[in-house]
């Protein structure tokens, strides 16, 4: 997605989330915006997760506008 990058720290705190979360549907979404803020191209993250670009928007939106909760 392009203009989407994550810092470092915004990284390590997703990565906390991920790995405290125990909701695998929660955790699925999580790792979807990771691998988008860490410089995987839409389609590659679209191809590797099996989700369309519409899902991938939205995970990431939210996360834009929430951050992590």
């Amino acid at each position: 997605m392009k203009g989407f990058w994550l810092t470092e720290e915004e990284l390590k705190a997703l990565r906390i989330a991920h790995r405290a979360e125990r909701n695998r549907h929660a955790a699925y979404k999580i790792n979807a915006v990771i691998l988008l803020g860490s410089g995987w191209k839409l389609n590659q993250v679209k191809d590797a997760l099996l989700i369309d670009d519409e899902t991938l928007r939205s995970y990431v939106e939210k996360y834009r506008s929430g951050g992590v909760k």
